[in-house]
């Protein structure tokens, strides 16, 4: 007998009746109150307020939920906003209630079923075709989604939201959310640390497009698993599905158009950090926007972004160029900035007070401003050096350029050579569209110049007479004074 691809589970799925899975069905005209469906019955279908020739999006919930989570709901009502649709939130609590995780993995694939029976049912009795149909799944119901897709030819799409890792991360195709479950399976990770770690989520590749915000391990505003499992016992806060849930949060978040989460192409997560792939292409098919709008885009593969740590998640990304001024050697100390735009302004750190700059370094990295905070016009730059017991940094440091560009691909920026940063003393400095160009002031017509006689001897002394020298005003650009550049102001025999 053949082995079939889920006996490592050594579980048989639980009876329908035991699971008792339900659908319900919201649409404009019933957003307050649902309406049941039945994957058997298609009476309650013909009765429902399902709007034939509307997308169908299917919502469900993953391990120890219920579809009356608050989250179920405001993903309810945020996708009715943007369009006339027909939601159906599939509820299977029973099967997934705590704490029998293997029991509820094998039961995943029954509600998968189910799932396809709706859809056979829905299809049959209003004319729908597989390619009306998006589903959200959430960690296990991610599965669940893939489960459907297997039973379900060329479905439209399937979001999986953080995939649940214990029991599929590794395992065939069959037994999980695959790319072939659906036309297009995006697939949104935020808490692949690995489940001995404290990871709920799957970090391996499950889609057509795999969205990593901040690396897909863990999530900024989140706890440490370590901390977070500690206030669940004491104070029972759940903080340590923070990274898991924040999955759901990005996807609610992203039904409003305006809030974007531009994600891009990259080897790595630390090359992205890096600003090394800050870039969309020329035909705009190395980045796309995580969330419900990821199909708008041809971009494939893994894609990587950075969040903000509390709502809204979503931000304006905006890669920085700072470009030192050479001959100054090194400092330490803590470099600022302030973005400022018409409506808003924002500050970031870039070094912290004891890290070590250099002027031969270009400070670059990504910044994540509030989404708000757009078309910046100038900005404030603020140099603290850094008081030491062994060293210190230096009074003033020294810098060429600033650049900033947005995900868009818009580039804004300052130039000045040799723009002094006195040490605790804020600048302001404007910015310009366009990458500019740094003009590096000729040695014998510096910008700054320090003023200064010398004299030369022109004739030897005579008997009784000193010599006659001859005595210059000079200008020095260079306070070094191995650098003997000097423009002659005037001459004058003595």
């Amino acid at each position: 007998m053949a082995l079939s691809p889920f006996d490592y589970l050594d579980t048989l799925p639980a009876s329908p009746e035991s699971i008792s899975t339900t659908f319900t069905l919201f649409t404009r005209e019933n957003a307050a109150i649902g309406e049941k469906l039945d994957c058997i019955d298609a009476n309650l279908l013909r009765k429902s307020n399902f709007k034939a020739g509307k997308p169908v999006k299917i919502i469900i919930h993953g391990f120890g939920s219920s579809g009356r989570r608050p989250w179920v709901m405001q993903m309810t009502e945020a996708l009715l906003y943007t369009g006339d649709l027909n939601v159906i939130i599939v509820d299977w609590e029973k099967g997934a209630a705590l704490p029998n995780y293997i029991q509820a993995a094998a039961n995943a694939r029954l509600v998968g079923k189910q799932i396809a029976l709706l859809i056979d049912i829905i299809n049959r009795e209003k004319l729908m075709k597989p390619k009306d149909y998006h589903i959200i799944g959430f960690s296990l119901g991610a599965h669940i989604a893939g489960f459907a897709g297997t039973e379900v030819k060329n479905l439209s799409r399937i979001t999986g939201l953080d995939p649940a890792s214990p029991l599929f991360e590794g395992y065939s195709e069959k037994v999980r959310l695959d790319p072939t479950d659906a036309d297009f399976v995006d697939v949104i990770h935020t808490n692949g640390d690995g489940f001995i770690r404290g990871g709920l989520g799957s970090l391996m590749p499950m889609g057509h497009v795999d969205f990593y915000p901040n690396g897909g391990r863990e999530q900024v505003g989140c706890n440490s698993v370590f901390v977070g499992a500690l206030t669940d016992i004491f104070y029972g806060n759940w903080q340590s599905l923070c990274h898991h849930r924040r999955a759901f949060r990005f996807f609610i978040d992203s039904t409003e158009p305006s809030c974007k989460f531009h994600a891009f192409s990259c080897q790595s997560y630390e090359k992205f950090l890096r600003g090394d792939c800050f870039d969309c292409g020329k035909d705009g098919n190395k980045c796309a926007n995580m969330g419900l709008f990821a199909y708008q885009s041809g971009a494939r593969g893994r894609l990587y972004l950075v969040t903000r740590d509390s709502e809204p998640f979503c931000a304006n990304q905006y890669k920085i160029d700072i470009k030192n001024n050479a001959g100054q050697a090194s400092t330490w100390g803590k470099l600022e900035i302030v973005f400022h735009s018409k409506d808003a302004n924002e500050s970031f750190q870039l070094t912290s007070e004891s890290d070590e700059i250099k002027e031969s370094s270009i400070i670059q990295g990504l910044v994540v401003a509030h989404p708000i905070l757009r078309n910046i016009t100038h900005v404030v730059m603020k140099y603290s050096k850094y008081r030491g017991w062994i060293y210190s940094g230096k009074d003033f440091w020294a810098i060429d350029k600033i650049a900033l560009t947005n995900s868009d691909g818009e580039t804004v920026s300052y130039c000045g050579h040799g723009t002094v940063l006195e040490n605790n003393k804020p600048l302001q400095l404007s910015l310009f569209p366009g990458n500019c160009t740094v003009h590096i002031p000729h040695p014998l017509m510096p910008a700054t110049r320090l003023a200064r006689f010398v004299w030369k001897v022109v004739s030897e002394p005579i008997r009784g007479q000193p010599p006659k020298l001859m005595w210059r005003l000079a200008i020095n650009p260079f306070v070094n004074e191995e650098r003997n550049y000097y423009d002659s102001i005037s001459v004058k025999p003595v």
